[in-house]
């Protein structure tokens, strides 16, 4: 009976001792692993998706006609209507916030339509009938050495 006790207290150290050098070995394996995979990211993050370059549409404030009050353009993905007010400029993302769909600016009523379920925004972007409930997006725009620009 004693030699059993002997043999069982002997190994549980080393049972414990396993253990530990298990944790140890797991631990620096995930550690050697987390850095590895940042420094693969960081040489190669088109893996991840790099994020693209903002898009720029640019317009000599001159060359905007003097007998219009919009203009209907493209930065990047996205189809903007381009208002002038005196010499204030705006500019708003055509997609509709409900579905997605394109939008068309109706200079008669002065509203932005969607066809694809009556939704109908106000010059402001505004929704005033139809499913949509948020305001079509206003894109930021700034003017530099008197040229337009407008950033997707």
């Amino acid at each position: 009976m004693e030699d059993i006790n002997k043999i069982s207290k002997t190994q549980l150290p080393e049972g414990r001792r396993d253990f530990l050098k298990n944790v140890v070995k797991i631990t620096g394996i995930f550690t050697l692993f987390s850095s590895l995979s940042v420094i693969i990211l960081s040489i190669f993050p088109s893996i991840i998706g790099e994020k693209k370059r903002s898009q720029r549409f640019a317009l000599a404030v001159d060359s905007f006609p003097t007998d219009q009050e919009y203009l209907i353009g493209k930065v990047g993905d996205k189809n903007f209507v381009l208002f002038k007010d005196n010499t204030t400029f705006s500019a708003y993302n055509l997609q509709c916030t409900h579905a997605g769909c394109t939008t068309q600016w109706q200079p008669k009523t002065e509203q932005f339509y969607c066809a694809c379920h009556n939704g109908i925004f106000d010059k402001n972007g505004k929704p005033i009938s139809g499913p949509p409930n948020k305001p079509l997006e206003k894109l930021m725009l700034y003017t530099e050495n008197s040229h337009i620009i407008i950033i997707e």
